[in-house]
């Protein structure tokens, strides 16, 4: 929660003033780095920021190394799932993975990556239509939430703190048509190639992994560099025929492990504290796989 003042927690949050923006309070498990850049204004970066360009330092670096102007630009090439604040403004990652949802009240503005946790602090009317798994769109689109006066970032905009207000940002370059497709295939695989390499040194890096795409071109990369990896499928009811039969074939196919994580016990505690902490905001699969215990099997260091 990032406001004019400290949060009380009963989980031992902590407090962190931050010049401009207020007072940020967090878990103590949340990664909060602060730096300040070449011309001693303060940002602070919250969450996984990983640099995916190989000629460029990690991100705490580049911003010690830059102007205050020049660092908005530079997150461009940060992955992962994060948040930077600074100059007055809040900066989502390139997807707004990490969600930064805001709202004006009477002390100022509040800004949090949870809507349940803005709409307690103060109080807002909630949707009274609860979605469902399957059934048309299972989560709230951005810019709206679930909650009367929260909204929420889209990656193409960054928040104002002093006017509580968007304000249009990040959009990426048109596409260069001059440049040859061998060379864009290269910089891609440079970039994707980077990022995997410059992630924090995991206890155990999982991979999710289904027939598509996207899953394919992960296990590539960790193949290509040799780092060991564990490949993983959550089981659910109507899996997909392919995602049941090719992730492990793949895995085999690079000499990695793969795993079924099949659904334990259902727990009605667990689905409870799931929707507390999104605020109904998501019934997408993940709701189940937690009310059944499988993220159980990561521990401490594990990165997914």
């Amino acid at each position: 929660m990032l406001g004019p003042r400290a949060v009380r927690s009963e989980q031992g949050w902590r407090s962190l003033r931050l010049d401009g923006a207020g007072v940020l309070s967090h878990c103590p498990d949340l990664t909060v780095r602060v730096a300040r850049d070449a011309e001693q204004a303060e940002w602070c970066l919250i969450g996984l920021a990983v640099q995916s360009d190989p000629a460029r330092p990690d991100p705490d670096d580049e911003i010690r190394a830059a102007r205050t102007a020049a660092i908005p630009a530079l997150t461009r090439a940060w992955v992962g799932r994060w948040l930077l604040v600074g100059a007055g403004h809040v900066y989502p990652d390139a997807a707004a993975l990490r969600p930064c949802f805001f709202r004006r009240m009477p002390d100022g503005c509040w800004a949090s990556s949870s809507a349940a946790l803005l709409a307690e602090h103060g109080g807002a009317e909630a949707d009274p239509r609860l979605l469902a798994w399957g059934k048309g769109i299972e989560w709230y689109p951005p810019p709206e939430s679930r909650f009367a006066g929260v909204r929420r970032l889209l990656p193409s905009q960054a928040l104002e703190l002093a006017a509580c207000e968007p304000a249009p940002w990040g959009f990426l370059p048109r596409p260069s048509s001059s440049r040859p497709y061998g060379e864009t295939i290269a910089l891609l695989e440079a970039r994707l190639v980077t990022a995997l390499t410059r992630l924090p040194a995991p206890r155990t890096l999982w991979l999710p992994t289904t027939a598509g795409i996207d899953s394919r071109v992960l296990l590539a990369i960790a193949s290509h560099l040799g780092r060991p990896f564990q490949s993983f499928t959550h089981e659910r009811p109507h899996l997909p025929i392919a995602d049941r039969f090719l992730p492990p074939k793949l895995a085999r196919s690079i000499g990695a492990a793969h795993r079924f994580v099949r659904p334990g016990r259902f727990s009605a505690a667990r689905e409870k504290k799931y929707d507390a902490h999104t605020g109904r905001q998501s019934v997408d699969a993940d709701r189940g796989y937690y009310a059944r215990g499988q993220w159980n099997f990561l521990a401490a260091g594990d990165v997914v």
